[in-house]
């Protein structure tokens, strides 16, 4: 009997170390990713939820304002973190950010969080760590979609942007 009560918390206490560890080990896997994408810095964390983007599609917008969101719908059933880098018309990096977009859920990142709020004309490239359908829209007086370039990988995608803005 004292026996079988001992093999039992023995269960329990390893069950419950092996999920603080696993646990752990998807944080950790996370943290590293927020680190790098293939050994590169992704820059600054941008969270924008649902409400931004509507805001930002209003119509009642400032004539002399133009933003780019570049929109991330993740279609699987874990996070994945989506990193960006911003290019001006010379091809010259202008800044980096990443963003982490839930499972089964939507994020998007500005323009204007690629160039630190600087105006600049050009493309972006992004990387993500599983499958992501990107979308992008060109914002100012009115909204217009703008093309989204893809290629997905086994376990990631590469997106391009050919034209962003921000002014």
């Amino acid at each position: 009997m004292r026996m079988n009560q001992l093999a039992k918390a023995s269960a329990v206490a390893i069950s419950s170390l092996l999920f603080v560890a696993s646990s752990y080990a998807g944080n950790e896997a996370l943290i590293a990713d927020s680190v790098a994408i293939d050994g590169e810095d992704v820059g600054v964390e941008v969270l924008r939820l649902e409400p931004e983007l509507k805001d930002m599609l209003k119509m009642d917008r400032d004539v002399d304002v133009i933003d780019t969101a570049l929109v991330f719908n993740n279609p699987r059933g874990r996070r994945t973190l989506v990193a960006c880098i911003g290019y001006n018309a010379n091809g010259r990096a202008l800044g980096r950010a990443f963003t982490v977009v839930p499972p089964n859920g939507v994020r998007f990142i500005r323009a204007s969080d690629l160039s630190d709020g600087r105006d600049f004309l050009g493309s972006a490239q992004c990387k993500a760590r599983a499958r992501v359908i990107p979308s992008s829209f060109i914002v100012g007086v009115g909204f217009s979609d703008a093309p989204a370039r893809v290629v997905h990988g086994w376990d990631h995608t590469a997106i391009r942007f050919p034209i962003v803005a921000s002014y």
